[in-house]
Parts: C-alpha cells; structure tokens; sequence
C-alpha cells in the first residue's frame, strides 16, 4: 500500500506493485500461476494484493491465481495445468487433460487429473478437468489377448481384442474400461472381451476347436467356430474326440454370446479275409 498527503500546491505522488508466482512439475503433470499488480497517483493512496498456487503430483494438477487492489489498479492474472499418464505395451492405456485461464481484476483455478493403468488382458483411462473454460481432456485404452493348443489330435485357438477413447473441451471428464481374455486346451477355446465407458468402445472375439483321430477302422473328426463383435461379449468351443480299436466317439459345440458353428462324425470300417 502507497499514499502521499499535503497541503494545497504541494507535489505529492506515490505508487505501488505487488508480483506473486508459482510453478510445480512432477512426471507427466505441470500447473504455473501468475499475479501481478501496480497502481499509482498524487494525494491519496491505493493498494494492490496477488496470491498465487501451483501443486502438481503424478496424475494431477492444480493452478491458482488472483489480483485485487483499490479503485484504478492494473491488475493481471493467469493459471494453468496440464496432467498425462501414458501405459505402453502390447494392452495400453493413454490419458491426458488440461486447461488454463486468467484475467485482470479478480482470481480463478483450473484442476487437471488424468490416470492410466493396463496390464495382462486390460486397459483402464481416464481424464477430467474442472475450473477453466478452455479445459481440454481425452482418454484411450486397449487390449488384446491370444491363445492356442495343438497336440497333433487336438487343436484349439482363441483371440480377443478391444479398444475405445474419448474426450472433450469445457470442464468435464470421463473413463474408459477395456479387457480382453484367452484360453486355449485340449478340446477347448474361451475368449472374452468388452470396452464400456466411451461412446466409442469395439470389442471382437473369436474361438475354434478341431479333432481328428483314426484307428484301423475307427475315425472321428469334430470342429467347433464361434465368433463375436459390439461392445463386449464371450465364445466358447469345444471338439473331442475318442478313438480305440472297437469305437469311436465325436462331440463339438459352442457356448457363449457370439455365432456358432459346429460338426461331428464318425465313422467304422472292418475288413476280414477266407481261405478256400
């Protein structure tokens, strides 16, 4: 605060200025603040006053900024903060957000978060930004899983994948969940996988068996297909088959939400010989 008083004719003039600041970084997140005021005159006095605020954490973000003073003051302020998380590999997951704003007299904040995590079979994301008109925030994720089996009569295979993003502008946020599973065996196949939480999730998945085996007269063969797409679902197969000298014995089907298709046969042949 300044001030100047006098009697009539006498040179009188004061000023005054106040500067606040503040700036954090940890990982993928950044905030930084600003404030910074000044004001001056001859009889009288004024007053300027700037606060500033910055946290930043692995994930998120936090950005403040004010100004203020008596009637005149030239008073500026501005925020911002941004946040991102990145999960690369074979299953990833991607998260940003940001925003910013300022002014002249009076004060604001912006708050940005933005997490990621993926692992063996799933992906998770989200992003979201609040206090700032000019907010910015987007999230991705996906995954992916195979798996198969042969022992040279049994073969099985499975293969799931599924993936999705989102975003927007303006304060708001949102998340995204993928996963995505593989198993494969004697006889059998099992695939999963799904994605909600974006308006754009895909998901597919898809699993098949086969069998064959002869023994002298005896054959069996048995297939299973079954395949699936939208936003999630699951598909399993299966085909066995049994084969000794005297019998033989086929199964196949298929379980789940996706199409199925699926054979089985078996067949017996005997040949004997005489003398004259």
């Amino acid at each position: 605060m300044a001030a100047c008083q006098g009697s009539a004719g006498s040179g009188c003039s004061h000023s005054y200025r106040a500067r606040s600041s503040a700036a954090a970084g940890s990982g993928g997140a950044r905030a930084n603040a600003n404030a910074h005021g000044s004001g001056s005159g001859t009889f009288g006095g004024g007053y300027v006053a700037t606060t500033a605020m910055a946290a930043a954490e692995d994930g998120s973000a936090q950005a403040a900024a004010s100004c203020s003073g008596s009637a005149g003051v030239r008073c500026s302020h501005s925020y911002s903060a941004s946040a991102s998380r990145r999960r690369p590999g074979g299953n990833w997951a991607n998260a940003y957000a940001s925003g910013s704003g300022g002014g002249g007299t009076g004060g604001g904040g912006v708050s940005v978060s933005a997490q990621a995590s993926a692992g063996p079979g799933y992906a998770n994301a989200s992003a979201s930004c609040s206090g700032a008109a000019s907010c910015r925030w987007g999230y991705a994720g996906e995954a992916s899983s195979s798996a198969s089996y042969d022992d040279g009569t049994h073969r099985s295979w499975a293969h799931a994948h599924a993936s999705g993003s989102g975003g927007g502008s303006g304060p708001g946020g949102g998340g995204l969940s993928v996963f995505a599973q593989a198993t494969a065996g004697k006889g059998y196949a099992n695939a999963v996988a799904g994605c909600s939480g974006a308006s754009n999730c895909s998901a597919s998945y898809s699993s098949g068996a086969e069998a064959s085996k002869t023994v002298g007269g005896q054959h069996a063969e048995a297939w299973s297909r079954c395949s699936g797409g939208g936003t999630g679902g699951s598909c399993g197969s299966y085909a066995v088959v049994q084969v000794d000298a005297n019998t033989a014995l086929a199964q196949a089907g298929c379980s789940g939400t996706g199409s199925c298709d699926s054979h089985y046969e078996t067949s017996s042949r005997s040949s004997g010989s005489a003398r004259a």
